[in-house]
C-alpha cells in the first residue's frame, strides 16, 4: 500500500466521520426540539384516544408493506429459486434495522443477510436494494409532484399545471431509473477521466459491476414487475398512514390528504434521526402546520405518535424476522 493511499484513506475516514458527527449533533438538536414541542398531557390523551381496530388493520398493512418489498426484491435478483417465505423475514429485519439504526447502517443488513443466508452475490444484493430504493423514490416523487402543487389550495384552479409537472416529473424519474446502467456508466468515465488515482481505478471497477446489474435491471420483464409491486408497496405505505392520520380525526381534501401522506413518507429517507426519531417529527411538523390548520404542537405531537407506531411495528415485525431467520438457519445446520 503506497503512502498516498494510506493519507487518501485517513482523510476519507476523516470526513466520514465528521459527517456522521454533524449528522449526530443535527439529530440530537432535533429531537430536543421535536420533545420540547410536544405537550405530553395531550399526547397521552391522543393516544388513550385511538381505536384499537384500527391500530390493528394499520399494523397488518404494514406487514403486507414488508411482503410486497420482498417480493420486489425477488423480481430485481431475477432469482427464481428463490421462495418468498425466505426473504420476508430478511425484510422485516432489515427494515427494523434501517428505521432504528443511525446513518442508514441498517441498509447493509439485507446485503449481507442475502450473501450469507441465500447465497446472493454483493453485487447482486447491491443492485436490487439500490433498485428498490430508486423505484420508491420514483413512486414518491410522482405522487408528490401532483398533488403538493394542489394542496391546502396552494394553486387552485391550475390542476393542469399540476398535471403537467407530475407527468414531467414521473417521465424523467422512469427514463432516469431505465437508464441507470448507461448513466451511471457515463459518471465513472467522467469521474476517471477527472481523477487519476489507483483508488479511483478500483472503485470504478466496482461499480461497473453495479453497472451491469443496474442494466440488467433496466430490462423490460424486471422493470415494469417491480414498477408493478412498487405500486403495492407504495400502497400499502400510504395506507398505513392515512390509517394513522384518519385515526386522530384529521379533516382535510382528498388532494391535500395524499400530499401530507407523502411528505411523511419522504422525511423518513432524511437521515438525521436518532433511534429513529428526529426529522420524520419535523417533517410531519412541516406539513400539518404548512397545508391543514395544525399548530406546531399538536402537529408534532401527530408526527411522534405515526413514527412511533411505524417504529413499534417495524421493531416487533423485524424481532420476529430475525427469529425466523435464526431458527431456520439452526435447522440447516
Amino acid at each position: 500500500m503506497s503512502v498516498e493511499t494510506v493519507v487518501q484513506e485517513k482523510s476519507d475516514n476523516r470526513r466520514r466521520l465528521l459527517w456522521r458527527g454533524v449528522n449526530l449533533v443535527v439529530a440530537i438538536a432535533l429531537v430536543a426540539f421535536i420533545f420540547n414541542q410536544v405537550e405530553w398531557s395531550s399526547f397521552l390523551e391522543m393516544l388513550s384516544g385511538l381505536s384499537p381496530v384500527l391500530l390493528f388493520a394499520a399494523f397488518f398493512v404494514y406487514f403486507l408493506q414488508n411482503v410486497f418489498r420482498s417480493q420486489r426484491f425477488i423480481v430485481l435478483l431475477d432469482r427464481n429459486d428463490i421462495p418468498i417465505k425466505t426473504v420476508i423475514p430478511i425484510a422485516l429485519y432489515h427494515n427494523f434495522l434501517v428505521r432504528i439504526l443511525p446513518f442508514k447502517l441498517g441498509e447493509f443488513s439485507y446485503i449481507v443477510l442475502m450473501r450469507n443466508r441465500l447465497d446472493v452475490p454483493v453485487e447482486e444484493g447491491t443492485s436490487s436494494l439500490l433498485g428498490s430504493r430508486l423505484l420508491e423514490f420514483l413512486m414518491m416523487v410522482s405522487v408528490v409532484a401532483v398533488t403538493l402543487p394542489l394542496a391546502g389550495g396552494m394553486i387552485s384552479n391550475q390542476k393542469s399545471l399540476a398535471m403537467t409537472l407530475g407527468i414531467v416529473s414521473v417521465a424523467t424519474v422512469v427514463i432516469g431509473f431505465y437508464f441507470s446502467g448507461a448513466i451511471l456508466r457515463w459518471l465513472i468515465n467522467v469521474m476517471r477521466r477527472m481523477i487519476k488515482s489507483d483508488k479511483v481505478e478500483a472503485m470504478a471497477v466496482k461499480l461497473e459491476g453495479f453497472a451491469q446489474e443496474l442494466d440488467r435491471i433496466g430490462e423490460p420483464r424486471l422493470f415494469a414487475k417491480a414498477v408493478f409491486w412498487s405500486c403495492f408497496s407504495y400502497a400499502s405505505s400510504f395506507g398505513v398512514i392515512a390509517i394513522m392520520l384518519y385515526a386522530v380525526g384529521l379533516d382535510v381534501d382528498p388532494v391535500t390528504w395524499i400530499a401530507l401522506v407523502s411528505i411523511g413518507m419522504f422525511s423518513t429517507g432524511i437521515p438525521f434521526n436518532i433511534g429513529g426519531f428526529g426529522s420524520v417529527e419535523l417533517g410531519w411538523a412541516f406539513g400539518l402546520t404548512t397545508f391543514a390548520v395544525y399548530g406546531m404542537s399538536e402537529a408534532t405531537s401527530i408526527g411522534l405518535m405515526i413514527n412511533g407506531f411505524q417504529l413499534l411495528s417495524a421493531a416487533t415485525l423485524g424481532l420476529i424476522g430475525y427469529g425466523v431467520v435464526q431458527l431456520t438457519e439452526n435447522r440447516k445446520g
